[in-house]
């Protein structure tokens, strides 16, 4: 099935781990169905959270999987210097997660995809013309 209904959105590490939604969401993208954008922090917060989890998986399985996701998706990359200055100026719940608004809207993105939806208010968003959407809402369309 391939869509052609184009949007941007950003993956979160929380969706890019487990790895069972990223295949999906990786999928979708790789079939055209929207713009999967992210940054190297968040391949970093989800690798680390996937090799503290699963002390199992070795670091050359993970880099073998960031190399495959790259490849299907080979503009994947905000890049850090094109967001980086954004972050001390934006205000979350968790501050933590700033770096991810800034890189939605430097990759001038439509969407959030997330399964944090609380973390990233309504309010704060609307002002760059950005939502956040569940994974489960996203297969739905």
């Amino acid at each position: 099935m391939v869509f052609r209904t184009r949007f941007t959105a950003l993956l979160d590490a929380c969706v890019l781990y487990p790895v069972t939604i990223a295949n999906l969401l990786i999928e979708f993208a790789w079939q055209e169905a929207y713009s999967a954008r992210w940054t190297k922090h968040i391949d970093d917060e989800w690798t680390r959270s996937l090799l503290r989890d699963r002390p199992d998986i070795s670091l050359n399985k993970v880099k073998f999987r960031l190399l495959k996701m790259h490849q299907a998706i080979p503009d994947w990359e905000i890049k850090k210097s094109s967001y980086q200055k954004l972050i001390s100026s934006l205000q979350l719940p968790d501050p933590d997660d700033r770096h991810v608004l800034a890189a939605a809207i430097a990759g001038d993105v439509d969407f959030i995809l997330t399964k944090n939806i609380k973390d990233f208010p309504s309010k704060t968003l609307e002002k760059y013309g950005i939502k956040t959407l569940h994974p489960d809402d996203f297969v739905m369309l």
